[in-house]
């Protein structure tokens, strides 16, 4: 799904509002946007389960500094890349900004610092799980809803009523920040949501994605400028949509059958190993697309879409399997 959103908004910018092409960008986009939710929720989902053993070593060696250690890497490689892709050449003029690539790091990368923040809380977030407790975690979910979602989407549509108002007076940046997807992937994992409610966020996450793309298009027409209004990550209309992935992923019988033949469930292992190095290397290889002069704008913009985007998924799948078999890259970097 992020390809999905890196292919698409690749010429997001560069072609007219009213245009087909923008069109198809901005749907395939609002149909992808709950990419870093999801990511964040099935972290949530291991990591907050009280029958695995994490001990605050463990939590360091193996996942924190992993991600540090990958962050700097890449960080390193796609500034040494990005010299490359535009052209400049590695001279004293260019060492500020050399530089200054490394320390921003590159745009992808903004996942990695967050999820270590995540990571970081996770001894204080357990006993929250390890109680049982589900109201208690409803209410903190709720509370994630309200002041992480419904508010920040109220601000961001310029609904500034009197109860947005009081609402926004009120600070608990703790749990509305990506904390709470990270709980709500544990509650889905650990919970059963009756039918009726099920479908309920279903319908919901159904209608999200044409919302988001409508609202979008209507900003856009009016702006005369390309619009990403409910395409934040804590926007209502992203929150339904994975909410409703996650849940439906959860309740397909047809998944839970697949799930349960061994080979398949080891492929699914194997796979979920893999994707934080996709993650990683993706956007290398749809820049390389690019400079080939194959764009989502060279041909119809749907075939474009799709074809790039399968494209970079299987080059990246292909890539990360085999830098993978270095021990180090496995263990440090990817």
């Amino acid at each position: 799904m992020v390809v999905i959103i890196h292919v698409s908004a690749s010429n997001f910018k560069t072609v007219d509002v009213s245009s087909f092409e923008w069109k198809t960008f901005n749907f395939t986009d609002s149909l992808a946007r709950s990419a870093v939710p999801i990511f964040v929720m099935i972290s949530g989902m291991f990591f907050l389960r009280p029958d695995k053993q994490l001990s605050y070593k463990k939590l360091y060696q193996k996942s924190i500094v992993r991600l540090l250690t990958a962050y700097v890497f890449w960080s390193i490689a796609y500034a040494v890349y990005m010299m490359y892709y535009k052209g400049k050449s590695f001279t004293a003029e260019n060492t500020d900004w050399f530089v200054n690539r490394i320390l921003d790091g590159h745009y992808i990368l903004w996942y990695i610092p967050m999820l270590i923040g995540i990571y970081i809380l996770v001894p204080v977030l357990r006993p929250i799980t390890e109680k049982n407790d589900r109201r208690l975690l409803e209410y903190i979910l709720i509370i994630f809803f309200v002041f992480g979602i419904l508010l920040r989407t109220m601000n961001k549509v310029g609904m500034n009523d009197n109860l947005s108002i009081i609402l926004n007076q009120i600070s608990l940046d703790g749990f509305v920040g990506y904390v709470g997807y990270f709980l709500l992937g544990y509650y889905l994992a650990t919970y059963d949501l009756k039918k009726p409610l099920r479908i309920v966020i279903y319908t919901l996450g159904i209608l999200s994605v044409f919302v988001t793309a409508y609202m979008s298009y209507s900003e856009a027409m009016e702006l005369n400028k390309p619009s990403t209004i409910l395409y934040g990550y804590h926007m209502m209309t992203t929150f339904f949509e994975g909410f409703a992935i996650i849940l439906f992923v959860k309740n397909s019988k047809l998944i839970q059958h697949l799930s349960e033949k061994p080979q398949i469930s080891k492929r699914i292992v194997e796979f979920s190993g893999l994707t934080f190095g996709m993650y990683l290397i993706h956007d290398m290889i749809l820049k390389q697309f690019t400079m080939f002069g194959i764009t989502t704008v060279s041909s119809n913009p749907v075939i474009m879409t799709i074809f790039i985007v399968v494209s970079v998924f299987v080059l990246s799948l292909i890539a990360t399997y085999f830098l993978r078999k270095i021990p180090f890259v496995k263990k440090y970097l990817m």
